[in-house]
């Protein structure tokens, strides 16, 4: 069934994950591929419950929302993730970004505000906002190469042995953001950000997420893709290294 151009509602369903829930960094950038003249939705969910020997209770949501209204392209992405083992809650994390592109011919204006909370790393709550321009290096719809340069604000509140540490920051934000094409049923994204303290640029965190998808169908699409996050300086008493790995199948409206 081919997308209306009206609406296209997307539904991931996940066979398999090996993942560690500390990302602090989202990528809409997927979504933005699949908006059409329109709307686009895209929701996942997944579960697992185990009783015994293990006690164990894990659910992860994740939802994407793209619009596009002539020159502007609006994206909202929430995730949330609730996990814990012989009732000790390992995770109860949320995160939220509103996204606007405003387009001037290949480029684009971008404005975004973020919100989340992560306990695995520590963090009661991280807010920012920032802006940037985008501009296009190589490509087209099918093939490009982008570039990002912006700047945005962040407040994090962190719980440090059983205190409150509060880190406001400014960081300069770099990204290259990537699709080739490889046939017509294999497509390649990748998707990296370097975001820089900008009165100590020894504090830095890196962000890298290629992601593979290959067609089966009109209507179905396998997935595969692996994720790390890296903070030189994390605040906290942490590693300052997190990876995660997905793979699935899409199935489209």
């Amino acid at each position: 069934m081919k997308i209306y151009k009206t609406y296209a509602l997307t539904i991931f369903c996940v066979v398999g994950t090996f993942q560690l829930y500390a990302q602090n960094i989202i990528n809409s950038e997927r979504i933005l591929s699949k908006i059409d003249s329109d709307f686009v939705f895209g929701a996942s969910l997944d579960g697992d419950l185990k009783f015994g020997n293990i006690n164990l209770v894990e659910t992860n949501l994740s939802t994407q929302i793209g619009k596009k209204i002539h020159n502007n392209i609006f994206r909202a992405v929430f995730n949330y993730s609730y996990t814990s083992e012989n009732n000790e809650v390992l995770s109860n994390d949320w995160t939220g970004q509103l996204r606007l592109n405003h387009f001037i011919k290949n480029n684009s204006v971008f404005f975004f505000i973020q919100g989340q909370n992560v306990m695995s790393l520590n963090i009661k709550y991280r807010y920012l906002f920032g802006s940037g321009y985008r501009m296009k290096i190589l490509g087209d719809g099918d093939n490009y190469l982008d570039l990002s340069l912006g700047v945005f604000k962040e407040s994090e509140l962190y719980n440090n042995n059983g205190d409150d540490l509060l880190i406001n920051n400014l960081r300069y934000s770099i990204s290259v953001l990537s699709k080739v094409k490889i046939s017509e049923k294999l497509i390649f994204n990748n998707t990296f950000y370097w975001q820089i303290n900008t009165k100590k640029t020894s504090d830095y965190r890196l962000y890298l997420e290629p992601r593979f998808n290959y067609s089966i169908s009109d209507d179905f699409e396998l997935f595969f893709a692996l994720r790390n996050r890296y903070h030189s300086s994390p605040y906290v008493d942490i590693k300052n290294n997190d990876s995660q790995t997905t793979f699935g199948i899409e199935f489209t409206l």
